[in-house]
């Protein structure tokens, strides 16, 4: 619960501090790896991107010592595309809009059925803020 309180009032250092306790009492449950992103989406909006960077790292590797999750519809539940929207959204808050894009791209393709219906809109509808986002910092106001 702290790590939301301080997340929602923009104490970013709370965050990080709530998230880095999280990360050591549950360090091998899956809850760790939403820890680890919660801890870089506070390094990037404290703007710091060699922290995202080295705290992307941990989780990623923590992800991949998992076994997959049998169930993704479950919230409390990380697998390689949620952490890919993490870390969409730490790219996209650091002004790195190649690799935001790229993650963005790559949310919605896992995130959408092979007739167009979105399997994670909430996901979707983020990633496509992204790629508006990124365009138009690279000034493609159409694209945007």
């Amino acid at each position: 619960m702290s790590l939301t309180w301080e997340a929602t009032t923009g104490d970013y250092r709370g965050v990080i501090a709530a998230a880095r306790a999280g990360t050591e009492t549950a360090a091998h449950h899956g809850v760790a790896v939403q820890f680890a992103a919660q801890e870089a989406k506070a390094w990037a909006r404290l703007g710091d991107r060699r922290q995202v960077e080295v705290t992307l790292g941990k989780g990623r590797r923590m992800l991949e010592g998992m076994s997959h999750p049998e169930n993704l519809d479950n919230h409390f539940v990380v697998d390689p595309a949620k952490f890919d929207f993490y870390a969409m959204d730490c790219y996209r808050l650091v002004g790195e809009g190649k690799l935001a894009r790229t993650l963005a791209e790559e949310v919605l393709r896992v995130g959408t059925d092979f007739d167009g219906t979105d399997r994670s809109p909430m996901r979707n509808a983020e990633a496509r803020v992204t790629l508006g986002v990124t365009a138009a910092g690279e000034g493609d106001l159409e694209q945007a």
